[in-house]
This record gives C-alpha cells, sequence and structure tokens, in this order.
C-alpha cells in the first residue's frame, strides 16, 4: 500500500496544470507528399527545410528506396510543393548515377543553387555530393567510392558552407577505422578526409 500511496503520488505531480506563463501552440498541416511514383511529389522527407527568406522552403525526399522517390522539392503557401528535379532512376540497371536517398536536408549558396548529399548510389555506390541550379537542372558534383581507408562512404547529415566554395560533411562508414570521416569537398580539391578518427 506504501509503494501504491508513492506512485499515485509521484504521478500525480508529473501530470499538473501547466503554469499560467506557459504558452500553447498549434500545430497546422501545410501540406502532404502524395507518393514516390514517377509524377508524384515524393514520399519520406528526409532532413530539415531551408528557407530563401521569400516564403518558399527547400528538401528532399529519400522515397523509401522505392524508384523513382528521391527528389528535390519546394513548398510555398501558393504553389504548396512542386519537384524540382527527381533522380533519375536507371530501370535497365537499377542504378541511380546521380545519388540514392537524398538526406541531412540542402544548404543554399548566394545565387540560389543548392546543395547536398545522397547516401547511396553515384559512380561508385558510396553516395554522392550533388546541385542544383535552376539553369543546370540536378549534377552530381562528386561521388564516393567504398574503398577503405579513403575518404569515406554513405555521407550522412548533409553539408554546411563556410560560404566560400568549400563544403563540409560527415560519411557512415570508411576512413582508417571503418566508422566515418569528415570530409571537405571543393571544384578544385574534390572530396578530401578532413578529419578521420583512426588517422
Amino acid at each position: 500500500m506504501l509503494v501504491a500511496g508513492m506512485l499515485a503520488a509521484l504521478t500525480a505531480s508529473m501530470f499538473v496544470t501547466a503554469p499560467a506563463h506557459c504558452q500553447t501552440f498549434q500545430l497546422n498541416l501545410q501540406a502532404s507528399f502524395n507518393g514516390p511514383g514517377q509524377s508524384n511529389d515524393g514520399a519520406y522527407p528526409a532532413g530539415p527545410l531551408i528557407t530563401d527568406g521569400n516564403g518558399n522552403f527547400f528538401g528532399v525526399t529519400n522515397g523509401g528506396n522505392y524508384a523513382y522517390g528521391d527528389k528535390i522539392v519546394e513548398y510555398s503557401a501558393s504553389g504548396g510543393i512542386q519537384v524540382l528535379a527527381a533522380f533519375p532512376y536507371n530501370t535497365q540497371t537499377g542504378q541511380m548515377p546521380l545519388g540514392q536517398n537524398p538526406n541531412g536536408g540542402l544548404v543554399r549558396d548566394s545565387s540560389g543553387n543548392l546543395y547536398g548529399t545522397a547516401y547511396l548510389g553515384g559512380a561508385n555506390g558510396g553516395g554522392t555530393i550533388f546541385e542544383y541550379s535552376t539553369s543546370g537542372g540536378l549534377v552530381a558534383l562528386a561521388s564516393f567510392t567504398t574503398v577503405t581507408p579513403g575518404t569515406g562512404y554513405y555521407p550522412r547529415g548533409g553539408l554546411i558552407t563556410d560560404g566560400s566554395g568549400h563544403f563540409y560533411g560527415t560519411t557512415s562508414a570508411g576512413g582508417a577505422s571503418g566508422d566515418g570521416t569528415i570530409f571537405k569537398y571543393s571544384a578544385s580539391g574534390g572530396i578530401q578526409p578532413e578529419f578521420d578518427s583512426c588517422a
């Protein structure tokens, strides 16, 4: 009885009315994705959205391993979800040369170009760093190789940029220990390991 009474008191103390100074917030649904099909706007969004400051938001869907589900999308209150680019799927080989399963969100440069990472696919199967621009569409800037130690592969977490053309990110595999790396990418230097925990 003593234990039961203590539990009841503890439970009561956990579910008290919020103080008067606390605010409540309402979650409002803005839009829903309609599936991974070739003509649909995607499924399984991966990573946070970014904004251009003008009411437009950008992100990626990774399709849940479905063909045609990996997309770069834009959302606005007036236009809803719009597909900017879809990662191409080769029906004959089953490969995705520009990347597969984009993740970690996007970064945007001062010209409005979008950059990110894909976990798989590319020329070597170890993932890609990609760029999307309105003039050039979707391109793979670099492909990770699954050779160990190498520069790492299977990137996760997206990219950050220093604003000078250098991008930094992490891989979940490869490196001297096989446990991943921190890498740096630039157009002139390609992918370089910036830190390896066992190097």
